[in-house]
């Protein structure tokens, strides 16, 4: 560690004038961050509106900075419309991890294998929907609509809702329109018009969720979301408030909506892109006799795969922290009350760590990345607990789509915008050849 006279400064050296409007012309926070790494390096700042912020590639300072797990309050003030004023992104480090204790349980392996079965009945009625339309002549499939509704409703068995014998189009409607302008409203893209529909589908959202949970059966042998939240909140020893109550349940249905879904059709299109390895894929998985949890996990090119593009296209673009306290690390001086983002997509471009970074190989994982530098469910206190089932979701549907369809997908090539993961800028549709 160098000692504080030694400290390299920071770049870009100098005061900065706020960088928001910069950050909206760049097409969003990520592409800003990726023209700031090609001019300043692996490590620099920047300041928007009352937080100050350093970003990093570095490896050591990644490692550095694990056990923070504290975040910026502000760059995540746009979600309390949504979650409510005091929800869990929020949260320090201290009642964070008090939080990640209880809800995690939902996530264990013991309760994804719980739950594998439903899950894979809702993937298997999807792809004999599919298989029906290729029969019947249809040369398109509305591929990236159907894995996001297959995964609203994995996400609901998941917090503990069960019961479909309702209008979950009219909720996943509800739900895309609040989230698309829940997103836009932290870069003030929304008008006076836009707001109000906005107040509305939130609302109608939060209320549906709760009639929903509140209906929901506890199950005696699993852990749900809705289960743990009839127990005493770990941070007050009271019961969890309504208002908490909907937070919860909303925040664990989104963090698990878009996220297996869209990791899934950007691995599709790959694999598209790569007929080599797709036909490799299905040669390992026509060789399965029964899709179990434990078999399904242990599929070597399958995990290759998914990990290849996990990598080129991370569904969380970001993770930040909040400095509690000065710190010195590989030369650097970081603030108290600065934040620091760990830019997850340009970790995994990073030219120094990875060999022809935008180039689809899946042998990279041949063998295990060195730490700090392959980082798909965030990283250090505050990584996702829901990787299990998002693993999880995403072989089973592989598995069930390429044991059935040969995968194409004809036309431009699909372009990526940020939004809560690394969206198709377009909804894309694939085109699919039923398996001789």
């Amino acid at each position: 560690m160098s000692s504080s006279t030694d400290n390299k400064s920071v770049p870009p050296p100098g005061p900065e004038e706020p960088q928001a409007n910069k950050i909206k012309e760049a097409g969003g926070l990520i592409p800003y961050l990726r023209s700031m790494v090609q001019t300043y390096g692996s490590t620099f700042s920047f300041s928007n509106e009352s937080t100050h912020y350093y970003c990093t590639l570095d490896p050591n300072i990644i490692k550095k900075t694990l056990k923070m797990g504290s975040r910026p309050i502000p760059l995540f003030d746009f979600l309390i419309p949504l979650l409510g004023k005091d929800n869990a992104q929020v949260w320090d480090g201290a009642r964070a991890k008090k939080g990640r204790g209880l809800f995690r349980k939902a996530y264990s392996h013991d309760s994804v294998k719980h739950h594998f079965k439903n899950m894979e009945a809702i993937i298997v009625e999807m792809v004999k929907e599919w298989e029906k339309k290729v029969k019947a002549g249809e040369k398109e499939i509305a591929a990236q609509q159907d894995l996001l509704h297959v995964a609203i409703k994995i996400s609901l068995i998941l917090v503990g809702i069960t019961d479909f014998n309702w209008n979950i189009d009219e909720f996943i409607n509800s739900y895309d329109l609040a989230l698309d302008y829940t997103f836009d409203s932290q870069f003030g893209l929304l008008g006076k018009e836009k707001e109000e529909e906005m107040k509305e589908a939130v609302s109608r959202v939060r209320q549906i969720i709760y009639e929903k949970a509140q209906a929901a059966k506890a199950p005696e042998d699993v852990n749900t979301i809705t289960k743990l939240l009839l127990q005493d909140d770990p941070n007050t020893g009271e019961p969890f408030t309504k208002a908490a109550y909907i937070g919860h349940v909303v925040g664990h249905t989104l963090a698990a909506y878009h996220t297996s879904a869209i990791a899934t059709l950007w691995t599709l299109l790959f694999l598209d892109e790569n007929p080599k390895w797709q036909d490799k894929l299905r040669e390992e998985i026509l060789a399965v006799e029964e899709p179990t949890y434990d078999v399904l996990k242990n599929l070597p090119t399958m995990s290759m795969i998914l990990k290849e593009s996990l990598r080129l296209k991370t569904p969380g673009p970001f993770a930040a922290r909040l400095f509690e306290e000065d710190l010195e690390c590989e030369g650097y001086c970081f603030k108290k009350g600065s934040a620091l983002l760990y830019p997850l997509s340009l970790i995994h471009e990073d030219k120094e760590k990875w060999k022809e970074p935008k180039k689809f190989d899946p042998t990279r994982f041949e063998k295990r990345p060195p730490p700090n530098t392959y980082l798909p469910f965030g990283v250090g206190a505050r990584m996702c607990y829901g990787e299990t089932a998002a693993w999880a979701e995403m072989r089973l549907l592989l598995f069930h789509i390429l044991k059935r369809f040969v995968v194409k997908h004809e036309g431009k090539q699909v372009e990526s915008v940020e939004r809560f993961v690394q969206m198709p800028k377009e909804p894309v549709s694939l085109h699919l050849k039923l398996v001789e």
